[in-house]
This record gives structure tokens, C-alpha cells and sequence, in this order.
């Protein structure tokens, strides 16, 4: 199960895969910020219930889901370097 404080511990990112269940393919990642740095393990998870702000989801663990990793790191980095430009201009 996912847990963070402040940003830092872990979190689901990607949806892949996507079925008429809709449920979906998530990796888990350690994420330092909110900025995934390792991908743990992939889960099929599909929501089960939502009431505020909780959301419980049912799910089982897959094999590591290599073409949505690299997309979230091709994300991640492109996001970071956008913020480096954007404070290289400031100067």
C-alpha cells in the first residue's frame, strides 16, 4: 500500500493496460518530492470504493511493467528539466 508524508515514501503512477473492468496497470514507486525515483513492482488494481477523500482498490501484483516505466521516467525527466530552464531564465 502506497504512503507518503510531504511527498516522500511511496505512490502509484501510470495507468496502462486499461480493461472493460476498468482496472488498470500502476507501478509502485519510491518517490522523494512526488518525483518517482524507483519503480518497485507493478499491480493491476481496479477501484472498488470512494468516499471523500479515500478511494479503496482491489488489486493483485504483475511483472514489472517496463514500457510504463520508462515512460514516467521520460515524464519525470522532462518535468524537472522544464524547471531547470524555468529557473535558468530567472537568472
Amino acid at each position: 500500500m502506497p504512503y507518503s508524508v510531504n511527498g516522500i515514501g511511496t505512490k502509484y503512477y501510470g495507468h496502462a493496460d486499461r480493461q472493460p473492468d476498468n482496472s488498470y496497470i500502476a507501478t509502485l514507486w519510491i518517490v522523494l518530492l512526488f518525483i518517482p525515483l524507483i519503480p518497485l513492482r507493478s499491480y493491476r488494481l481496479k477501484e472498488v470504493s470512494s468516499s471523500g477523500h479515500r478511494t479503496q482498490y482491489q488489486g493483485y501484483r504483475v511483472p514489472l511493467n517496463f514500457w510504463q516505466v520508462a515512460r514516467i521516467y521520460c515524464a519525470a525527466l522532462a518535468i524537472l528539466a522544464a524547471i531547470v530552464l524555468a529557473f535558468a531564465q530567472v537568472r
